[in-house]
């Protein structure tokens, strides 16, 4: 901003006194703008680097919806698969009482019917192995994942009050600036209002469905 123009000194202390002032004032004015225009750089620098948090951020959820929508398939799969063993139990139940029924027939008889049973006990111990192991992997895939969704929900938090600190040292050094340099400048509340307007929204927080 160019200074105004000021009238010539002449011989009048009273009038070369005022000229003083108005020349002050006007570099004054100048070095507010100066640092107003630097504030406004700042606070865009600030505001593009938050956005690309933010876009980060949005990455990181869209993983944990693909990684959500993996562990509603295995639950689905480990369901299915409960089932199936259910069945097979109750199938081993009526084997048994079949043999059972069978075991006074013959001795040979009853060797190969020992050893269907003797059979059907390994596939049986075989199976809840099995659904174990599907059980642990499944509780260990949930525990990976309630440990991503809290260190995502620490960075934005993080990154709140990070944006809200910054804007509050703006803020108070904007208000002090302007009132050093000019008592009848912006207030802090005022320029706090002015500095919010730049400044995005705080992201709402979602409810995580329980798997």
């Amino acid at each position: 901003m160019p200074a105004p123009e000021v009238p010539t000194s002449s011989s009048d202390p009273v009038a070369e006194e005022e000229l003083e002032r108005e020349e002050t004032f006007a570099l004054e004015v100048v070095s507010f703008a100066a640092q107003r225009s630097d504030l406004e750089t700042r606070l865009a620098a600030q505001r593009s680097e938050l956005e690309t948090r933010s876009q980060g951020l949005e990455i990181r959820k869209q993983e944990l919806d693909e990684l959500s929508g993996t562990l509603a398939g295995w639950r689905k799969q480990l369901e299915e698969r409960a089932s199936k063993l259910a069945i097979a139990e109750s199938e081993l139940e009526d084997d048994r009482k079949s043999l059972d029924r069978r075991e006074s027939l013959t001795a040979s008889m009853e060797k190969q019917l020992e050893r269907q049973h003797d059979s059907l006990k390994k596939r049986k111990e075989s199976a809840e192995k099995r659904k174990a192991e599907l059980e642990e992997r499944l509780r260990e895939v949930e525990t990976a994942k309630a440990a991503l969704d809290s260190r995502v929900q620490e960075a934005v938090r993080k990154l709140q009050e990070e944006q809200r600190a910054g804007a509050r040292r703006i803020v108070d050094w904007a208000g002090e600036a302007s009132l050093a340099l000019y008592p009848g400048a912006l207030a802090p509340w005022q320029i706090g209002s002015v500095v919010r307007t730049y400044l995005p929204s705080e992201p709402q927080k979602t409810l995580r469905t329980p798997v």
